[in-house]
Formats: C-alpha cells, sequence, structure tokens
C-alpha cells in the first residue's frame, strides 16, 4: 500500500504539511497553496491547504495528465483518449472520449477556456474553446519512443506549443503550424513556454532548441553529452522567464539557460535519475529519489541548492520514497512524495 505526502517550498527550506493522502499520486497540479489536485486511479484528491478530500472519477483508464490553471478550473486527461473537467461548483464530469483507441500523451491550460491536448499514435492535436474540443487537421506525425508534450504560455488567449518525434507545432491566431525541429535524432521529450514568444524545447539525447516568436526555431544546441551516452534518456525542462530556463535529465545532470547561455553540465544526486523540473519566477524545484534540488539566484546568477528529503533526517523513509510530481505557481511550490509503506515495514 502507498500514501501522499504533500510539502510546500518557499526561499530555500520545506515544509510538511501534517495530512496525508492514502494513494500513490502521479499526476499533480497546484494554482496556488491552497489548491493542488492530485489525480490517481480513479479519485480525484483536492488539497484545499490544510486538508485532503477525495472524490470518485470513474476513470477507466490511467491519467497521463492534468492542469489547473486556477483554483476553479482543471482538466485531465488519459490514456484511453478521455478527459474530465473540474470546476469549484459542479466538482469533476464525467470522463468523456476525446480520441477513440489511443492515449492523450499532455495537457495545458492557459485559462479556463483554452486548453491543448495531444495524441499519441500519429500526434492529433486538439484545442480546448467555448467548453469544447476541437481536432486539428495538423498533426505532429507519429512518435517514437517517447511521448510527446505540450506547453501554453501562462495567460495567454491562445498560444501553446507541442512536441513530439521530430516535430514541433505553433498554436497562435486560431490554427497549429508544425515544423520538423529535430530531425537528427527525433526524439523531443519536452517543451516550456514561458511567454508568446519564448520557448525552449529538450530531446533525449542532450540537446535543445529555442523559439523566438517571428524568428522560429533555433537549430540544435548540445547542451548535456551525458545523454546520448545513456543511450538517450527523457529530458525535462521549464522556465522561470523568456531566456532563463532549467533542464533536468534522467541521466542525472541538470543545466541552465541564462543570457544566452547555457551551463556546464552539473551531475546532481549522485548520478541517479532526476525527475521533471518545475519553475515559477523566482525559482524552481527538481525532485529525484530521497533529495530536492531547487534553482535560485545566488549572487546575481541562477544556481543550485539542495535540500535531502524534506522529511525528518534519517528516517527510513528517505531511501524509499518516489518524489512522484512537483508543481510550482506564481508564489511557491508543493512536492509530493509517494511511500511504499509496505516496504517501509508499516
Amino acid at each position: 500500500s502507498f500514501t501522499s505526502d504533500l510539502y510546500s517550498y518557499s526561499a530555500g527550506s520545506w515544509s510538511p504539511v501534517t495530512n496525508s493522502a492514502s494513494a500513490p499520486v502521479a499526476s499533480f497540479s497546484c494554482a496556488s497553496a491552497s489548491f493542488c489536485m492530485a489525480v490517481e486511479g480513479s479519485d480525484g484528491l483536492l488539497f484545499d491547504g490544510a486538508n485532503w478530500s477525495s472524490s470518485s472519477l470513474g476513470w477507466p483508464f490511467q491519467v497521463t495528465g492534468i492542469s489547473c490553471p486556477s483554483s476553479s478550473f482543471c482538466m485531465a486527461v488519459d490514456n484511453g483518449g478521455n478527459y474530465s473537467t473540474y470546476s469549484t461548483s459542479g466538482g469533476w464530469t464525467t470522463p468523456a472520449q476525446l480520441l477513440a483507441s489511443s492515449r492523450l500523451s499532455g495537457v495545458s491550460c492557459a485559462s479556463a477556456t483554452f486548453c491543448a491536448a495531444l495524441g499519441s499514435g500519429n500526434g492529433t492535436l486538439y484545442t480546448w474553446t467555448g467548453g469544447t474540443w476541437t481536432a486539428s487537421s495538423v498533426t505532429l506525425g507519429p512518435q517514437f519512443q517517447y511521448q510527446g508534450t505540450v506547453s501554453c504560455a501562462s495567460g495567454s488567449a491562445d498560444f501553446c506549443v507541442a512536441v513530439a518525434g521530430a516535430n514541433a507545432a505553433v498554436y497562435s491566431g486560431g490554427s497549429w503550424s508544425t515544423t520538423p525541429i529535430d530531425t537528427t535524432n527525433g526524439d523531443l521529450t519536452g517543451v516550456s513556454c514561458p511567454t508568446t514568444s519564448s520557448c525552449v524545447a529538450v530531446d533525449a539525447n542532450g540537446e535543445a532548441l529555442t523559439y523566438s516568436g517571428s524568428q522560429g526555431w533555433s537549430g540544435l544546441t548540445p547542451i548535456d553529452s551525458n545523454a546520448s551516452s545513456f543511450g538517450g534518456l527523457p529530458e525535462y525542462v521549464s522556465c522561470l522567464a523568456a531566456g532563463t530556463c532549467v533542464v533536468s535529465g534522467s541521466d542525472g545532470y541538470a543545466e541552465i539557460l541564462q543570457n544566452g547561455t547555457w551551463s556546464a553540465p552539473t551531475l546532481l544526486g549522485g548520478g541517479g535519475p532526476l525527475g521533471n523540473v518545475s519553475c515559477n519566477s523566482s525559482y524552481c524545484v527538481i525532485a529525484s529519489f530521497a533529495s530536492v534540488y531547487y534553482v535560485q539566484q545566488l549572487g546575481g546568477s541562477y544556481g543550485y541548492g539542495f535540500n535531502t528529503s524534506p522529511e525528518t533526517a534519517g528516517s527510513a523513509n528517505n531511501f524509499n520514497d518516489f518524489w512522484a510530481s512537483n508543481s510550482c505557481w506564481s508564489s511557491g511550490c508543493m512536492l509530493v512524495s509517494s511511500i511504499n509503506t509496505a516496504e517501509e515495514g508499516a
């Protein structure tokens, strides 16, 4: 059995949230310190700043993504092609099918009235406007080893970027347009768009590309030579602002983009895999097994800080935790860990 513990982060330190959820959490999104939504299995878990509450969703498949742009709206998708929305007044809607016989591999919402989603298989692109989903005739094409992902600029009326395989798609002005940007390796794994004219995409071979509005996409820039030596591993990216981004890799290395230059790869976690990175405009949080890293301004430039497990030092839990997910909003971050209580001897 599992239990999931929640921790809030501010200024380099973690504060435990007293109440735990009695389920492993895989998909997690926070809009504020008093609104986080987690989805796992058939349950929706809402954290209100003090307590968790649960409601059965009746999901027929595993949830693959959730996005909560505000405390009054969330969108979730699953690997059976279904979606569900959450509202303060009505809770979660009954899951409805968007993509038959295939998974939705990512969702991102800029607001309650605008979201984008990406289907696996042929890379079908969808937009949520006016309370309904619309499929685009433009697709990203086949996805290879890794599933694609999508990022919408926060607060934007209609700007998103999706990546999968070798291609990127930009949604702007009411339509999608695609461009092949990683034809050498074709394994794009992450994208982050802090504004409508600035995005960073990464692939599984330690390379990055930048998007600059009307100037389009840059060429591939090698940022982590270690990724390819591991046979290609997922890379994750999140941006604090235009031109300032952090990449975490499953090979244990991280990189920082600032002032137009990528830092040298830094090995974190003693070589263990790094998980997802999540940023707000002030700092980022990178989760791994039993350790948590943060990126914030140190002496005028961004650098790494380190926290051991937010749990009590020396606790038997420290090396059996799985840091399932992290999520940042404008003024803070939350991290949720799922603990196998059977392994803990509980």
